[in-house]
């Protein structure tokens, strides 16, 4: 007698396995290692190999802070509307329900109670993943009820604040910071935001021409912000944008590595890929993306501040230097174009956005060292006399550019002696110096410039 019975005459001779992983390892942006999922999840997350802390949503932040991962849910019942029928990209009342859909939430935080080392508290925790941390008023209203909470039963109160502006192309860089993505939903409600709060101030007000957006941001050259999102994450919404594109335009991976000299094994292997290509070969599509991310920034901009203040300015973004493709698309959609223009002379500046739009100066200056502080900006002159002058030429030639409407000195006071708190910057270009005590050179140029502002203007060729 057999002791084991094959339940069937076949066997399966063809050497092939299958063994299911799916979700068991996941891969470090920090040291691009593979890392076993159970080991990130015991280790709070963090990367055991180079410390790099990964993304948590809410529910796990609370399980993480709280008691045995015990905690009572509340206030879910609430959740946002769409009073304004706001669209940019698509409708937010899209947004808001894709956002409930991902993240099993009705809004952008979680209220609960628990206890911390044996202590009852009352806990809010904000949910990134909902529009990034989106605080419309169901948020501010849910905060408020924790506070009443933690008041009435005399408790410790924690908020754990992960709301943010729009999330950056983290593969960009620049001077001031990393460029906005432009394509996440994070970006067009920072804006509203933004601009709801002016709703009852300055939007509105007849003394406000408008609104500038950003200052001296990180524009980049013309294939800058294709690169940025190429060597972004595979999640990076302009990463995914500009993959599409190159999608509907060669159909398959091998055609763009025909085009481009390189060797993607397919579009996921670009998604995933963070390797810049050959900028000479690849230039005609990032120049293309390029365009089509600028034209969305302003465009989502303007959108955002004519819903809010629509018989107000958009008066662009302040470039400090900016390429061609920029300058086009802020001419598209702002009403007035700015820059940030430390020079001698705008009496020949060349707008190069290849249109006839009005032109503003955000700021200007010149300093000096025989009064007042150490530093003479970014500009310099002997003293305060021809620091006087070349304000009076500076200004007289943007009076004759038959594009420029307005400049702005930056700034009115020297800045403090021991330097501001961002960066340290003490220069002295004031039209008072840090006791308020005006420098009478500059007091009298400007005056003698208003007296004759409208004359020089009308006369210019």
């Amino acid at each position: 007698m057999a002791w084991f019975k094959r339940e069937s005459g076949e066997l399966d001779t063809s050497g092939r396995k299958t063994v299911r992983t799916e979700g068991l390892w996941v891969k470090c942006e920090g040291c691009r290692q593979i890392i076993w999922k159970k080991d990130l999840e015991e280790n709070l997350n963090v990367c055991p190999k180079c410390d790099k802390h990964f993304r948590i949503d809410a529910r796990t932040r609370l399980a993480q802070l709280l008691d045995e991962s015990q905690f009572e849910m509340l206030d879910g019942n609430l959740s946002s509307t769409d009073p304004l029928k706001f669209v940019d990209l698509k409708p937010y009342s899209s947004r808001l329900r894709q956002a409930q859909h991902d993240t099993g939430l009705n809004d952008a935080v979680i209220n609960a109670q628990g206890k911390l080392l044996g202590r009852p508290v009352v806990v809010s925790a904000m949910e990134y993943a909902f529009i990034g941390g989106s605080m419309g008023a169901v948020v501010g209203e849910m905060i408020t009820r924790a506070v009443e909470r933690a008041l009435a039963a005399r408790n410790p109160l924690i908020i754990i604040s992960a709301s943010g502006g729009a999330r950056m192309m983290e593969g960009s860089k620049g001077y001031w910071g990393k460029f906005p993505d432009v394509f996440d939903g994070s970006f067009g409600e920072s804006l509203r935001r933004s601009m709801g709060r002016k709703a009852d101030r300055s939007a509105g007000d007849s003394w406000c021409l408008g609104y500038f957006s950003d200052n001296e941001m990180s524009w980049g050259n013309e294939t800058s912000l294709g690169l940025a999102a190429l060597q972004s994450p595979a999640d990076q919404a302009a990463k995914k944008a500009f993959v599409a594109d190159l999608q509907a335009k060669y159909g398959g991976v091998e055609q763009l590595n025909q085009a481009w000299g390189a060797h993607y094994p397919s579009w996921d292997g670009l998604r995933q890929s963070r390797e810049a290509p050959d900028t000479t070969r690849a230039a005609a599509d990032l120049g293309a993306f390029y365009t089509r991310a600028a034209e969305e920034y302003f465009r989502t901009v303007r959108e955002a501040i004519k819903a809010v203040a629509p018989s107000q300015l958009y008066l662009g973004c302040r470039f400090a230097w900016v390429n061609p493709l920029a300058a086009a698309a802020a001419a598209k959609y702002c009403d007035v174009v700015s820059y940030n223009i430390y020079h001698r002379s705008v009496a020949d500046f060349h707008f190069n956005g290849g249109a006839d739009v009005p032109l503003l100066i955000g700021e200007f200056h010149f300093g000096a060292l025989d009064r007042g502080l150490f530093h003479p900006g970014l500009v310099w002159t002997a003293n305060q006399a021809a620091r006087a002058q070349a304000y009076k030429d500076y200004v007289t030639g943007a009076l004759r550019h038959p594009q420029f409407v307005g400049c702005h000195w930056f700034e009115y006071q020297d800045e403090p002696t021991i330097g501001r708190a961002l960066d340290e910057e003490n220069y002295q270009i004031g039209f008072v110096d840090v006791a308020d005590t005006p420098y009478d050179e500059m007091v009298a140029a400007s005056r003698e410039l208003a007296g004759g502002l409208y004359r020089t203007r009308m006369n210019s060729p």
